[in-house]
């Protein structure tokens, strides 16, 4: 596993990084610690402590502010305190996690920030977005790399973490409250994730070309809108944006052109042609 990671981590960032890892102190941060110690790249350690299940949560920080001592790591630590936090919790926590990130990252001049997302994550992400509707790149899962983020494992599952874990004699945190079933998340990863498994056992295979696939469709479709954008979108001499009706006859709501609209906060595709197709005068708002 460490030569596949390492071949692959230098395809995301350089020898002479200097990366801030979110770390939680559960399995799969664990093992990106130690392959990014195997791999000699400097790194420090961002951990957020939501006390959301004292003693526990008090513990996993005293774990991982030892495992840096012990390792010559730099550890930055934040606590919130979301234990009468009563809805959205994971969404708040998230806000907050990143937010803390990015904030170090701002001031200690870190060239990126790695956090453990796997394959297993990246179906789980996959499952949600049909699940809540998302209409947008439904099949494309995570991203690896966006901006300043970068997630290096989505090339592994869960259990071939846990084998490098087992073989190199890591410790970690575990958290119970990833059996609990209160979240969409754990409902799909403890009760759904399990049934596909007896389907086929080779589900995650079939999931990684499903989302490779996408990927790359997304790709050629934005290549082909960014060459065909200033053909269909001009400024005029106010610096507003317009389009000329007379550039979208014959189009219908699944026209890939009508994409182009979304960067200016139009995503119903329906609502759009109505307003092509409307009396003059007739005007629609974005949120934006």
């Amino acid at each position: 596993m460490f030569k596949k990671f390492n071949k692959h981590i230098l395809r995301l960032l350089t020898k002479k990084s200097n990366v801030l890892v979110g770390v939680s102190g559960g399995l799969d941060s664990m093992v990106l610690c130690s392959l990014l110690i195997e791999s000699k790249i400097k790194f420090s350690v961002a951990h957020v402590n939501y006390n959301l299940r004292k003693p526990e949560s008090d513990n996993d920080e005293l774990f991982l502010k030892n495992y840096c001592f012990k390792n010559n790591l730099t550890f930055y630590a934040k606590r919130y305190d979301l234990s009468n936090q009563k809805n959205s919790i994971q969404e708040v926590a998230r806000n907050l996690r990143y937010k803390f990130f990015n904030n170090i990252y701002d001031k200690q001049n870190h060239t990126h920030i790695l956090t453990a997302h796997h394959h297993d994550d990246n179906i789980e992400t996959l499952l949600i977005n049909i699940y809540r509707g998302k209409k947008i790149n439904v099949f494309s899962g995570i991203e690896e790399s966006k901006k300043n983020l970068v997630r290096p494992f989505l090339i592994f599952n869960k259990d071939e973490l846990l084998k490098y874990a087992l073989k190199n004699k890591l410790k970690w945190r575990h958290d119970i409250s990833n059996s609990s079933n209160k979240y969409l998340r754990n409902k799909i990863r403890n009760i759904l994730i399990p049934k596909l498994k007896l389907i086929d056992s080779n589900y995650r295979n079939n999931f990684k070309t499903l989302i490779k696939n996408s990927k790359n469709k997304k790709i050629f479709e934005d290549i082909y809108l960014n060459n065909i954008e200033k053909s269909y979108f001009q400024k005029n001499g106010d610096n507003v944006i317009e389009s000329k009706k007379a550039n979208w006859i014959g189009y219908n709501t699944k026209s890939i052109e009508l994409m182009l609209f979304r960067k200016y906060g139009f995503f119903k595709n329906s609502e759009i042609l109505k307003i092509l197709n409307a009396r003059t005068g007739k005007i629609i708002y974005s949120k934006t």
